[in-house]
């Protein structure tokens, strides 16, 4: 990647000035980024080069185990109890502030 395509991106991405009012990022620093870029790129190209066929989409390397438990019925609170603990039960329910008007 060149360094004229370095200030380009930056320009595009907003993290440098408008070309008429100079520059925050100075040559060694565009040259730097200049140099990773392109090794990025070329870290791309290589896994570009890879043969995937047949190879399943995944979102993980390896497979993950749920947090979840499984969605099972189980012993019901009793109303009493549940509202027992409510700041200002209102009938067989909770009392909460009005959110819409």
């Amino acid at each position: 990647m060149s360094p004229g395509e370095v200030r380009l991106l930056a320009r595009l991405a907003a993290l440098d000035l408008p070309p008429e009012q100079g520059t925050l990022l100075g040559d060694a620093e565009v040259l730097e980024l200049a140099r990773e870029m392109s090794a990025i790129l070329g870290h791309v190209r290589a896994l570009s080069a890879l043969d995937l066929a047949g190879v399943e989409p995944t979102s993980h390397g390896m497979p993950l185990p749920t947090a979840l438990r499984d969605d099972v019925a189980g012993e019901r609170l009793a109303r009493e109890k549940a509202l027992a603990a409510a700041p200002q039960p209102v009938d067989d329910g909770f009392a909460v502030p009005k959110v819409v008007e």
